[in-house]
């Protein structure tokens, strides 16, 4: 048993590299009483794969990867630790903190951060309230679209996609973007039909190709009471993760240059 856990273990340092990072958020509008945002970097074994940088759902103020855990080794993925709780203030799907300024330069220093140390193509993913926080990202300033390659929302926790989110902030927009949710996320801000309904409204604003598919794998039943939570297993994939990193990377393939 002890050689077979060991070697697991090398083959997971092979896989990749997990550091640890704190970015100066330096540009006007950011919250000085947060300094600078802890993030985890996590190289992947071929380095010619883009960054995906990975916006939590809930309050965020943690690092972990789920639902995307099973793309680790095959991209570089970068998490951001929100320095405060961002789910504090949550009123009809609209998450006022998810839309802050600070948050929207927040992410955007950590970009810039990596652009200029690793030269690569970063993508832009959300999970739930994430997709808020991404989109905001996307409707502050016009410039922002051009630091990236793609976008990719997971479980996207919108509401009602045109009245609680300002969708229509979002200027010039023209990368790739892929919506993927799971149909039997019954939750109220993240439903199918919601999801579909942003597919529609994000696709208006969006140059090039806005993809939506459909995650149907795994066995959880649509009454189960937790559904809702923030854990809740059809919201964050539980039973489907594996075929969720295949339509990722089989979209960032595709629309790769």
């Amino acid at each position: 048993m002890k050689t077979i856990f060991l070697f697991l273990f090398f083959i997971l340092l092979t896989l990749s590299k997990v550091n640890a990072e704190s970015v100066t958020c330096n540009l006007e509008g950011c919250d000085k009483k947060y300094r600078s945002t802890e993030v985890t970097f996590t190289k992947a074994k071929n380095n010619d794969k883009p960054i995906i940088f990975f916006l939590a759902g809930g309050h965020a103020a943690h690092t972990k990867l789920d639902p995307m855990n099973k793309l680790a080794g095959k991209y570089d993925l970068l998490v951001m630790k929100s320095p405060y709780k961002v789910d504090t203030k949550v009123f009809l799907g609209y998450c006022e903190l998810c839309n802050s300024e600070d948050q929207v330069q927040r992410i955007k220093s950590i970009i810039i951060y990596y652009k200029n140390k690793y030269n690569k193509p970063i993508w832009l993913a959300g999970q739930s309230l994430g997709v808020q926080r991404a989109i905001n990202y996307l409707g502050h300033s016009k410039e922002n679209s051009k630091l990236i390659n793609g976008a990719i929302f997971t479980g996207a926790a919108v509401g009602n996609p045109m009245r609680t989110i300002p969708i229509k902030l979002i200027k010039d927009l023209n990368i790739p973007v892929v919506i993927l949710h799971h149909t039997k996320d019954i939750c109220r801000f993240s439903s199918l039909t919601v999801a579909k309904e942003f597919h529609t409204e994000f696709s208006k604003i969006n140059a090039s190709n806005t993809e939506f598919v459909e995650i149907s794998a795994g066995r959880i039943r649509e009454d189960d009471p937790y559904i809702c939570k923030p854990s809740g297993k059809n919201h964050m994939f539980a039973d489907s993760r594996t075929e969720l990193a295949e339509e990722i990377t089989k979209f960032i393939e595709k629309n790769s240059k």
